[in-house]
Formats: C-alpha cells, structure tokens, sequence
C-alpha cells in the first residue's frame, strides 16, 4: 500500500471530453473512448473492483481509446440500463494501450503472423495483465474494499480520483446523406450536388499546420448514374500521422476499407493500424478514429454513403470545410476555400446556385492534396473523377419541371421533408428518398442522444436510521434539457419503495443488508446514485457511533453499513446488550473480593482492607499507628507495615510479660 501512495496521480488536466460520458450509448459514439471490458484480448479479467464478482459481469465499461499526454485516461463503468455508474482516472487500463501493427504482421506471411502473435499472447500480454492487476486491482482491494478504514480509501482516491462526468463536453457531429446534403458542425443543412472529389473537412492546429483532412468522391445518383444529382461514393482521410484510411462503396452496398492502399477486414473487434482504430459497429457501419479525436462512421445504402463526422471540443475553431468553421457562429459556415465567405444570418440560407458556385465548388480537390489512393495500373488517377463543368439540378428547378403527380407522390412519401422530396425527385427513384428519410430520422435521433444531459439527482446520498423505524427522503432532479424526469429504485429489499416524484422511504424490519440504487430516467438517459444505507442497531443502553462502523458491505456501487456502538458503562457487545464485567479491568486490594455490581448498575465493589489498613478496598494503606496514638508502647513506638513495634530507652529494657512496657535495671549497691 505504501509504494502506491507514493504512485504519482493520473493527469488531472484531462479535457472534459476525455472523462466519463454521460451515457453508455454516447460512450459508444464517442471518439475517444473504446470498449474497456476486454478490448479484443482473450481472457482479461476486471477483478471486481466492487468485490462483488467481477465489474465486467454488472457493467458495460468503456475506456479512453488512447491515452493523454500524461499516459492514463479514464475508465468509465455503466449500468446495463445505460447510466453512468462512475468513471475512474487509472495509470493502466484492462484493454492495454500497447498496440501492435497486426497487418504488417499478417503481409509478411502467415507462419509469421502466428509467430508474432503467439508472442504477444504468451509473454507481452501476461504481463500487461500482471501490470494492470497490481497497479490498479490490489491497491483499490488493499486500500477500499478490504482495509475496513475510509482513510486508506481516501489515500488510494487522492491517486485515482473518481469521474462524474461534471463538465462534460459532447464531441460535436457533421453529417452527410442523399445526394448529397450535408449539416456542418454548427448544425447548418444546406444541399451540394458537387461532382467530383472535395475537401469535406480540414482541421488545423495553432501554427495553422494541416493535421487532420477528410476528402469525399461524388457520381451521379440514381439508377445507371445519369441523374442530375450526384452521391458519395468513396472518402478518404489522413491524420497527424500520415495514415491513409479510404472508405469504397461497393455495386452491393458494401462498403471495403482501406488503410495506406491495403484492403483491411474490418471486425466488431477493434483493430489498431498505425496510429488508427478500425471496427465495424452492430449497426453495419464502419469506423474509423484517430489520434486527436476525430471518428467517421460509414454506411451504404441505395448507391450513396450516408457518414457523420465526431470531433473532440478540443478542435473547435480549427476547422474549415465542407462541414463549415465549427465555433458555434452559423454565418460563417459559408467560408469558400479562399478565404470569402458568403452572407448568411444564420437562419435563410443563400441560394442554392451560390452555395454551389461561391462555395461549394471552391473545395473541389488539386491533384496535390488529393489524400485518395488511385488504382495506378489500371489508368485511374485524379483526372477520372474530377469534372469540372458538371452543373446539377437545383430544387426550385426541379419543382419548377416534374409533374405535380410525381411532386405529390414524393411529398406523400417523404412526409413532407424536402431532402427527401428533393432526392426523389433528382433521381426519380421513391425508394432513395425513403433511404433519406431514414438517415434523417437516424442522424436526429443520435445528434440527440449525444447532446443530451442525464437528470442530476439532487438528495443525501447516506441515509441513516434505526431497526423498525421508517425514514423519508425527497429526492429531486433538473434536467438540462427541460425532459421530463421519473425517479425509481433498484433494490433487493421489500423494505425499500420510492414514487415516480422521488419520494423515498426505508423502514427496515430486520438488520439482514440491504441495497438500493436511485435512478431517474428522462426517456433518453439514466442517471444513477448508489445509496450508502446505514442501519443502526444499537440497544437502548448505547448511542450510535456513526464514524466507525462494524459492518460495511458494498454491491453495484451502494453500500450497507451497520455503525459502532458506544455503550453505556453497564453494557458491553456489539449492540451493547451484554452485562459489562467491571471487574475485569479493575483489582481489588484484595483480586479474589471484586463484585461485579450487575447491570444496569454500575461498576464494582470491594471488600474492606484487611486489619490495620485503610482504604476503600480497591486501594488500601498502613494506618500508622504510633502516629495516630492507637499504640500502647511505654517508652517507644515504630512503624511498621501492618502493625508497630514497641521499644525501651537506654537502661530499660522490654517487659517479657508484656511487650508494650519497659523494666528498668536494677541499682547496683558500691561499698
């Protein structure tokens, strides 16, 4: 325990998007957390921080995908309804931050890749496990769950401080669907049917040095590609670190990945490729993050890629693009790759011919930042791709020239959404539209869940009482987003209930544990406040030592405590309810005389000293006789314990009849 006090503490400047998420549903979409159960590694235990069978088995747990500046992150633990339970800062993490290139292992050959990964399994892992166990597992086990003291467990919160997901910030989304529509950062909807390859986003860091760009390839829409639309049909991104991921839609709505020209089998498992995780989501997506905070999920569908861009709050005011400058000001989103920006007041957008003249076309690609990867052998190069005098359709023009049948047709089936009457009508098709309508709803319903904030419960969260007597607490909960809020508890006990308006009750009948978690539910989060229950059980003879505590279990973040008992000095026990032996830590003068004085009367008695003592009978003293004037000596008296002696003057001498008196000698007759 000593050597881990002295660890240092995990980096306490972690951004807010770094710490807990609000939701496992938003950590699932957040680029910066990963999976945190087992991460793709076999058999990885979380050795049950809570002692109660292991985290991994009652939580979805997620953690940081890399790790800060400092080398720790955040691991964060949810219940299975999805409300964050809480998230700690740790040094290691059970899904180690050790990656290794795995298909560089796997191009140069089979035997080797089985080689490297035999290796990796059987040494670097084991010890990796072994690390994270004695770093993190023992000391919070040494520390918090098995010490019995709050004061080693503070010790050991000093250096994981726990996370609440105070002052956390959503990563921010851009959107791309149909043929194709886009929503920028700062949530602006506009349509650019751009053919060709085009600078979708650019971010920048302070020395205004690219470190991050996302590219899209545009064909015609439509059956056979000869609409006047156009849809996204490839991207390509680059980071800091030079790798190349490229998303490709296949004829079957398929999507293949890339990552630096190599075609990648991409998994729910998350792989790591040189600085780059890739994995396939439940939903079909696939998706790509990098360092930096940056994520693009890709899906297919009817020909087109619909994809959302997710980038960490670090990066507002560092992006242009497409997907516009993210600093929460609307009119500027409009900004043309030379620097002019159209005029927008944020709310009615310019004209469709502007967008695509004075704006949209402005980031087309050059054959130099082209970050695509072209099939060369084949003749495919930068050219194939980029048209510059395709002109689309515009909206106006084509309401202006389709017949109002096939108008009211698509208004019936896009229920009146005009990116999907717009699409239906660009590429004649009825069921693209519905496919745009489907996005729609999609990017809505997940922009929704990850701006949204869980109730915060307000309400003590240690609630104390005595056996057989009833306690209410009123709990409430604000909600950032105005939802309405109902409260529950989970609970294992029948003495436990609480109202949908957050009144809660104890009455304990029995001093078996109990558990009970508080949750209130705005419809799209759950927030969750594990309860400290403590039940005092003390006799009437003693009062309830709340600091100290003789029983304290803990399950799924609630904790049942039974406190000391300060009895009165009649009683002894547990609950005080054993008669309290005075005798045992007091003697009398003489030991086998204490009587113990039977409660509830206090303390003891003693028999009196014995003759020629004084005393109480716990203590007694020499009663000094010849000082007191009790002796009968004639001549002189000493002292002695117990008693005295009696003594003669010089020329007499003691009475051998009775000791207490003195003969003299007889005159002795000179002649």
């Amino acid at each position: 325990m000593a050597e881990y006090v002295r660890q240092e503490a995990p980096e306490s400047r972690t951004q807010a998007v770094e710490g807990s998420t609000t939701s496992s549903e938003v950590s699932k979409r957040n680029p910066s957390q990963r999976n945190g159960e087992f991460g793709g590694w076999a058999d990885i235990e979380l050795e049950d921080n809570d002692g109660e069978g292991g985290q991994g088995h009652l939580y979805i747990t997620m953690q940081s995908r890399f790790p800060n500046s400092d080398g720790s992150g955040v691991r964060c633990y949810y219940s299975r309804n999805g409300g964050l339970v809480y998230g700690e800062k740790e040094k290691f993490l059970p899904t180690p931050w050790t990656h290794f290139n795995w298909w560089a292992w796997w191009w140069r050959g089979y035997f080797y890749y089985i080689q490297q990964w035999n290796n990796f399994r059987n040494k670097v892992l084991p010890s990796l496990r072994k690390q994270y166990k004695e770093m993190e597992v023992d000391p919070y086990h040494d520390c918090c769950r098995d010490s019995g003291d709050d004061y080693y467990c503070d010790l050991f919160r000093r250096k994981r401080p726990l996370d609440f997901c105070f002052g956390y910030i959503p990563p921010r989304i851009g959107f791309f669907f149909g043929d194709p529509h886009v929503v920028t950062l700062d949530s602006v909807k506009y349509t650019f049917n751009g053919l060709g390859e085009y600078i979708l986003l650019n971010v920048r860091d302070d020395n205004d040095t690219l470190t991050f760009s996302l590219q899209g390839r545009t064909l015609r829409a439509g059956e056979n590609r000869t609409s006047q639309a156009t849809s996204f049909v490839a991207l390509a991104a680059q980071g800091s670190s030079g790798t190349k991921v490229q998303w490709n839609l296949n004829d079957d709505d398929e999507i293949s990945l890339m990552v630096d020209g190599n075609i990648v089998n991409v998994t729910e498992n998350s792989t790591y490729i040189n600085q780059v995780t890739v994995q396939k989501t439940s939903n079909n997506e696939t998706v790509a993050t990098f360092e930096g905070g940056t994520s693009i999920t890709v899906s297919g569908t009817k020909g087109a890629l619909t994809f959302t861009t997710s980038l960490d709050n670090s990066l507002k005011n560092k992006t242009d693009g497409l997907l516009g400058v993210w600093n929460d000001d609307k009119t500027d989103d409009f900004k043309a790759a030379n620097g002019t920006y159209l005029d927008f007041d944020g709310t009615n957008l310019p004209n469709e011919s502007q967008i695509f003249f004075d704006f949209g076309v402005t980031w087309k690609t050059t054959e130099n930042n082209s970050v695509f990867t072209y099939n060369m052998p084949s003749g495919e190069t930068w050219y194939t791709y980029n048209n510059n005098s395709f002109v689309p359709k515009f909206y106006d023009e084509l309401l202006q020239t389709t017949e109002k049948e096939k108008i009211d047709k698509a208004n019936e089936t896009c229920q009146g959404n005009d990116d999907c009457i717009f699409d239906v009508l660009s590429t004649d098709d009825l069921s693209f539209g519905t496919a745009t309508l489907q996005s729609v709803t999609s990017f809505a319903a997940q922009n929704s869940t990850m701006n949204n904030f869980p109730p915060n419960i307000t309400g003590v969260s240690t609630i104390q009482t005595h056996l057989d007597e009833p306690v209410f607490i009123l709990f409430t909960a604000t909600d950032v987003n105005n939802d309405k809020v109902t409260f529950s508890v989970l609970t294992d006990s029948p003495d436990i209930t609480m109202t949908e308006n957050g009144n809660f009750s104890w009455h304990p009948t029995s001093s078996t544990p109990v558990f009970a978690v508080v949750q209130a539910n705005d419809s799209k989060a759950v927030s969750e406040l594990g309860l400290t229950l403590t039940l005092c059980n003390c006799s009437i003879n003693s009062t309830c030592n709340y600091s100290r505590s003789i029983l304290s279990t803990e399950r799924n973040n609630t904790i049942f405590k039974v406190p000391a008992c300060t009895c009165t000095p009649a009683y002894t026990g547990d609950y005080c309810t054993e008669d309290f032996d005075a005798c045992q830590d007091n003697q009398c003068f003489l030991n086998d005389t204490c009587k113990d004085q039977p409660a509830p009367l206090e303390g003891y008695t003693c028999d009196p000293c014995p003759d020629n003592l004084i005393g109480d009978g716990l203590k007694c003293y020499d009663l000094d006789e010849c000082q007191e004037n009790k002796a009968s000596c004639e001549q002189i008296c000493t002292n002695v314990f117990g008693g005295y002696n009696c003594s003669c003057n010089k020329g007499y001498t003691v009475n051998i009849f009775n000791s207490s008196l003195c003969t003299g000698e007889e005159p002795t007759l000179i002649i």
